[in-house]
């Protein structure tokens, strides 16, 4: 499975088809991460500006710093829960904006 740990960086996009993407001290402006069947587990060292989580098979995951700002938050599952304990942006064209997405499983975000 592969695993990322990273400087300061413009994006960090990380894909698998089978398996899970595990990443930490994920420092990026934009983070990508997407498999088709496995978990999707991101712990940011830094608050991204955008962050996308997908996968079909599998849960989604992600932590944020413990002082993250509020983000528009897109969370859906087909088969599962989702939860976020982040505070809420007022509008959907919030500048930081975050979407995990998955058919079968869980999507959480919290702050770390």
């Amino acid at each position: 499975m592969p695993k990322a740990t990273s400087a300061f960086a413009e994006a960090a996009v990380l894909v698998k088809s089978n398996g899970s993407v595990r990443a930490t001290g994920l420092a990026a402006r934009g983070v990508g991460a997407e498999t088709v069947n496995g978990d999707v587990d991101l712990l940011c060292a830094t608050s991204p500006d955008a962050l996308d989580g997908v996968t079909r098979n599998g849960s989604v995951r992600v932590t944020l710093p413990a002082g993250a700002p509020p983000y528009a938050t897109d969370a859906s599952t087909v088969n599962g829960r989702s939860t976020v304990d982040i505070p809420a942006a007022g509008s959907a064209g919030h500048p930081r904006r975050l979407t995990l997405r998955t058919v079968n499983g869980d999507t959480e975000v919290r702050r770390g």
